[in-house]
């Protein structure tokens, strides 16, 4: 695993981190519950369509 976000990687961990039976990523890996982006568009979405291009 290099990179897993929300539900994909809920997915290729068979269901859930709660108890993985086996887990293996790079040194380099990256596992969130959501890309940084999409989280940032959905938590400030209010603020963000008030801005006039």
């Amino acid at each position: 695993l290099r990179k897993g976000y929300g539900l994909g990687a809920m997915a290729m961990a068979g269901g859930g981190f709660s108890r993985p039976v086996y887990c293996c990523a790079w040194p380099t890996g990256e596992v969130g519950a959501m890309g940084l982006e999409g989280a940032v568009r959905l938590g400030y979405r209010d603020q963000l369509s008030e801005i006039a291009d």
